[in-house]
């Protein structure tokens, strides 16, 4: 109970939380960045790697990173590493997957908004030709399908298979009849 009170806090306190990176030669780490706090370097890991499973919705720390290397890998952001990280980080957080299929699907939520909003960026008329504008937009298109797509799917797997049932109110005149259930044409039958 303490440590999730400790996680709260560092939510709350940072905003949700902030990468920081620090490179070691060729390599770049990347941590959270705890500002003015009195815990312990093995609780600010342990801190870390929650938000982290958290984000990702998977239990598995190691396939957690992987997801979120694997949508910064494919992110187009001119902004950098660490602004990568915490943008990727804080939507999963927002999208709250509940599991590791959750957190893939959100993971590629992110990365097709972000090319398509980079396609359209592209698509303006007054820095491009007309056939750099079309493609462009034409990009968009496919990449807003894609996303609707997954976003869909996303759904269908959030609900679980959970039928959605609509009813509606018909009058029927005396004499007349209602048909209650679907009605398929074009069958072929005998």
């Amino acid at each position: 109970m303490q440590e999730k009170n400790k996680l709260q806090s560092t939510q709350n306190s940072e905003g949700n939380f902030k990468f920081k990176t620090t490179t070691k030669g060729k390599t770049v780490d990347l941590s959270m960045d705890f500002k003015n706090s009195d815990l312990s370097n093995t609780q600010k890991r342990e801190i870390q790697t929650k938000i982290i499973l958290k984000a990702t919705g998977t239990s598995c720390h190691e396939f957690s990173e992987l997801l979120i290397s694997q949508a910064m890998d494919a992110l187009i952001n001119p902004r950098g590493f660490t602004s990568s990280a915490n943008a990727i980080s804080g939507a999963l957080l927002e999208l709250n997957p509940r599991d590791a299929m959750e957190g893939m699907l959100c993971s590629r939520l992110i990365v097709l908004q972000n090319h398509i909003m980079n396609c359209l960026a592209g698509a303006n008329p007054s820095e491009q030709t007309e056939k750099k504008t079309d493609l462009n937009i034409n990009r968009a298109t496919k990449l807003s399908r894609a996303f609707n797509e997954t976003l869909e799917a996303l759904n269908r797997y959030r609900r679980k298979g959970q039928q959605k049932i609509t009813v509606q109110h018909v009058n029927v005149s005396d004499g007349g009849q209602a048909i209650i259930g679907d009605l398929r044409t074009g069958g072929r039958g005998k």
